[in-house]
């Protein structure tokens, strides 16, 4: 069962990435500067690999979507690289999130 809820949350992480990635054509669409600042904080945790630090993160990062501080689209592809540092997938996770703050600066 936690097995197929993986895979449901994965499967909606792709569709929402897919979603961003198509509103920009190729690469990551621009994101809010508040979308900015927690995609930094959360290349410093997965850079860091610290499982600790991804918790505090993401609850913090639940406020955030809560409050509506954050779009749709872009908590969909910043959950999904949480998502993957949470699964130990850091490497992945690291590269995912620099892509995003690259694509910020090349704009």
């Amino acid at each position: 069962m936690l097995r197929n809820q993986r895979h449901m949350k994965f499967a909606g992480a792709v569709v929402g990435i897919v979603l961003l990635v198509s509103t920009v054509g190729c690469g990551y669409g621009e994101v809010s500067s508040e979308t900015y600042d927690y995609a930094m904080a959360l290349y410093s945790v997965c850079n860091s690999r610290d499982a600790q630090r991804l918790e505090t993160f993401n609850e913090q990062f639940a406020n955030a979507k809560a409050e509506g501080l954050v779009s749709a689209n872009e908590s969909q592809v910043l959950t999904a690289i949480i998502e993957e540092a949470q699964a130990g997938e850091w490497e992945s996770a690291t590269a995912e999130v620099r892509e995003l703050l690259e694509a910020q600066v090349d704009r």
